[in-house]
Order: structure tokens, then sequence, then C-alpha cells
């Protein structure tokens, strides 16, 4: 196991918040891409362990991982107010001007009788990124006062499967190729909401990279004992194991290689389905 601490008096220096610091279980994870078992060492703040046999990193301790979380969110979700508030961009051609707010780029969809399209676009920018902040405050806010709110559990889990979904980085780069396009056509003013948006999709960015699972995960949920005569230095799947993509949980499988997290309730299969 590859890891940034040193190996000597680690004990005490292991942050008050860390899992390390609560539990004396060995706390193992099947690297999610090579499927190596393996015991993740102490961490520090600021430290990360990886995989021995692909260099993937299994975990990435934060420091103060819930306020730093919670922060970002809470910018975040700001920025995302202030760029619904305001002009996205204005066009000007030949005397004649126009305004375009960021909700327009969804309910134009509805004028060209793409409804589809236009849900996806709202869904994609808006709905689901403010989901996903607002789920994160209000998990890292339980977290903060060491009792986590109702269905923080399920919020959890529903992070990891709203993060493919929101793509404002994607609005971002597909705005700035239509506008460097009509840029010969019309005089192009980028509004307030322009720039919000922007930054919002640069903290929606951090926010997702800032979660620490295993931090979150343990606090909400412990760590269950692993499996007995689980044995390390070999795949998970060859020992009739799987680790969960959500919190991390090696877990066992059934016969027919499939079952479901102890922890966090995702369903586990042996191989992808449809992979």
């Amino acid at each position: 196991m590859k890891h940034t601490a040193t190996a000597n008096n680690l004990s005490a220096d292991i942050a008050p918040a860390s899992p390390e610091s609560r539990t004396s279980l060995r706390r193992m994870r099947a690297c999610h891409e090579c499927d190596w078992v393996v015991v993740l060492p102490t961490l520090r703040p600021g430290e990360h362990a990886t995989c021995p046999r692909c260099g993937h990193i299994l975990v990435r301790r934060h420091f103060r991982p819930a306020q730093r979380s919670m922060a970002l969110a809470l910018s975040a979700l700001i920025a995302l107010i202030l760029a619904i508030s305001f002009p996205f961009v204005s066009f000007e051609a030949r005397g004649i001007g126009n305004n375009i707010e960021l909700t327009q780029t969804a309910t134009s969809m509805i004028g060209f009788h793409q409804p589809l399209v236009a849900i996806i676009v709202a869904l994609t920018i808006i709905v689901l990124p403010a989901v996903y902040l607002c789920g994160v405050i209000w998990l890292q806010l339980g977290l903060l006062r060491a009792a986590p709110f109702p269905f923080s559990r399920g919020i959890a889990r529903s992070l990891t499967h709203l993060n493919p979904w929101m793509m404002a980085d994607v609005f971002i780069i597909a705005a700035l190729v239509s506008l460097i396009k009509i840029a010969g056509m019309a005089q192009i003013i980028l509004g307030v909401s322009f720039w919000a948006f922007c930054a919002f999709a640069i903290l929606l960015l951090m926010t997702t990279r800032s979660i620490d699972a295993d931090w979150m995960w343990f606090s909400l949920a412990g760590e269950p004992q692993a499996p007995k005569a689980i044995r390390t230095g070999e795949t998970a799947a060859s020992q009739g194991l799987a680790g969960c993509s959500t919190c991390g949980l090696i877990n066992e499988l059934d016969d027919s290689g499939h079952g479901h997290c102890r922890r966090c309730g995702e369903a586990l299969h042996l191989r992808l389905p449809h992979s």
C-alpha cells in the first residue's frame, strides 16, 4: 500500500474526526480499477492511499472535510442564484438588441417543439446541480453537529448517482463555441449571469472533488466488520466479494454474483450489467 504518510508515530497525529481514530477494525477496500483487496493505512489530513497494484487513489483524506464541502456548496449555490437572476448574454445586430437569460436556454427549446431537450437542459445545468448542492449542505451540516439529519444515508447515496448528470461545465464550453461562431454577425455582451455561471461551474466541480466519501460514510454509518476469511493481495472477485462503488465497503456476493451493500444499500454485482 502506497501512501504519503510516514510509518512512524502516526497514531498521535491522526485528525480527531478521522475514521482511523475511532475504530480498531482493519479497514479493507477493493480497488475500483483492478479489484485488488488492500488494507487502508492510517491517514492524516492532506494524505491519500493508493492501490499498490495499479496506483489508483483509494481514499483521499481532506482537512476539515465537512466545513470544506459545505463552504464550497454554499458558494456554488449563491453563484447559481446569481446566474439565474441576471441576463446571460446580450446580442445587438443592425440596431436590434435582445437579452437572453439562463433559463431561456431551456424554455426556448419548447418554442422549437423540443420539450424533451428543454427538460434535459434544465435538469443538467440547473435542477440537478441545485439538488446536489442542497444535499451536500444537508449532509455536512448534520455531520458538523454530530447528529446526522433524517434521510442522510439516502441522500449520501444519491450524490454518487447525481454526479455524472451535472453538466454545467459542458454547457459553458458549448455556449462559448456558439458565441464564437456568431461573434462575426452580432455584437455580443456577456452579462453578469454568464460570469456567475462560470464561477458556479468551477465551484460545483470543486464541491464534487472536496467530498471525502470515506470519512462521510464512516461518520454516517460506522465501519461494519469485514467478511470472514477475506485475504489481501488477491482480487475481490476471486473471493466472491465486491467493493461498493458508493461507500467503498467490501461485501459478500451470493452464488449468482449479486448482493447489496450492508452499509449504504447499493446493489452489487460481480460484473457490471451490460458492460
